[in-house]
């Protein structure tokens, strides 16, 4: 989802932990954008004094979860991620609500985790609330909302229901087609994994 994250969700108000919290916030993000996520994952305890200091729901710690949980699945730790983005997740949801788009982008951090962590049937169950809320909110033909479903055959397929995946990636093909421009990145990221999964018999 391309929403903003949690810790956008509000503008601070200003206090005399706020600006540790956007340093601590940039310093997750740049080193983990930078490709050294394990000095992100070194602030874990700056994260935890964080929450200490302002409370675990405070927007600008749910916001250095979540760039910390990036950190953890850039160096190849994704329990330790689903653990910060169940919290992340929980807390977005009571503070902006199950419909807010953070709590969307929140949900499918940790559909994201939950695949890489290997819980593939969990990350299935995410990604089809994902799918709902997503066409519900954005609309069927939001390029988001289809991306979603992408992300959904992906974790079928991981899941080893490749029979539901290529069901969900041929319905997928067929409605992109005929919402997106024929150049958009995504079209041709759909018909990839669809004609990567079809058995030879059934190619075009």
């Amino acid at each position: 989802m391309s929403a903003q994250l949690p810790e956008d969700a509000r503008k601070p108000a200003p206090d005399e932990n706020g600006g540790d919290a956007s340093a601590l916030i940039g310093a997750l993000r740049d080193a983990t954008t930078a490709g050294r996520p394990r000095e992100a994952t070194a602030l874990a305890g700056a994260v935890a004094d964080l929450a200490g200091a302002l409370g675990p729901e405070d927007h600008r710690v749910l916001g250095a979860r979540f760039h910390l949980a990036r950190a953890y699945r850039a160096a190849g730790d994704p329990a330790s991620a689903v653990a910060l983005l169940e919290q992340v997740v929980a807390g977005t949801e009571r503070l902006l609500g199950p419909d807010a788009l953070q709590a969307l982008t929140a949900r499918g951090a940790l559909a994201s985790a939950c695949a890489d962590a290997g819980e593939a049937r969990r990350a299935v169950g995410l990604y089809e609330r994902i799918v709902d809320d997503a066409a519900r909110l954005l609309g069927r033909a939001h390029p988001d909302a289809l991306s979603a479903r992408n992300n959904l055959a992906r974790a079928c397929e991981a899941a080893g229901d490749e029979a539901r995946a290529l069901s969900l990636y041929d319905a997928l093909v067929s409605d992109a087609e005929a919402v997106l421009d024929a150049a958009h990145p995504h079209l041709a990221l759909f018909g990839r994994n669809l004609e990567r999964i079809r058995p030879p018999e059934e190619g075009r």
